[in-house]
């Protein structure tokens, strides 16, 4: 029944594929990174840029945040192996994640 309503809300897309359902379920991700140092832009761009390489999420940045819009499952798997080769840098960094259940790529009129 979940699935039915979400479906209705088109939160999740489903698939059959050899008699099983796949969902799919569209994710929004703002992303803040914070290195802890004096040279951090080049290390912020550097992260923007690895995530643009991937084909398979749409990437838009300002001068705040960073946000990343596609299938759930693609969306926080690239995130978190971005996020942990950015820690496996000698560089202490923070990052601030914000994830919402809903592709909010579209600006909506007000």
């Amino acid at each position: 029944m979940l699935c039915i309503i979400l479906l209705a809300l088109k939160l999740i897309k489903c698939e059959i594929s050899h008699n099983f359902f796949i969902f799919y379920m569209k994710c929004s991700v703002e992303i803040s990174m914070y290195p802890l140092e004096k040279e951090y832009k080049d290390h912020i761009i550097c992260f923007i840029k690895k995530l643009r390489i991937y084909n398979n999420i749409e990437v838009i940045s300002n001068g705040m945040s960073t946000q990343v819009f596609g299938d759930y499952d693609n969306v926080i798997s690239i995130i978190k192996n971005e996020i942990k080769l950015a820690f496996k840098t000698k560089n202490k960094i923070v990052f601030n994640l914000k994830i919402v259940n809903s592709d909010l790529s579209q600006i909506e009129d007000f």
